[in-house]
């Protein structure tokens, strides 16, 4: 996908990922964004970055970093300013 298909499907995403923290596509999703980011982020208008880390704040306060992979996204995390780090559940 391209970074702005992702764009249209994260809220989407983040909405199933609050109702079910084991939806199988967060991953490969988070993964796909975390990568496009640097490059992509700085063109969004204001209103599209602050809707954009909206909806990363809301999927790392739906499940924190038990579930979805935020440890292997870098990009994703300073975004949000968070630190991922593996932990029991």
């Amino acid at each position: 996908m391209k970074f702005p298909d992702l764009l249209f499907y994260l809220y989407p995403i983040a909405l199933e990922y609050e109702k079910d923290l084991r939806i199988d596509c967060i991953d490969g999703f988070m993964y796909s964004l975390d990568r496009c980011l640097p490059d992509e982020m700085p063109k969004l208008p204001e209103d599209d970055r602050e809707a954009l880390i909206a909806g990363l704040n809301w999927i790392w306060t739906s499940g924190d970093s038990g579930y979805a992979d935020w440890v292997q996204c870098p990009n994703l995390q300073e975004a949000i300013g968070v630190t991922a780090s593996w932990h029991d559940t």
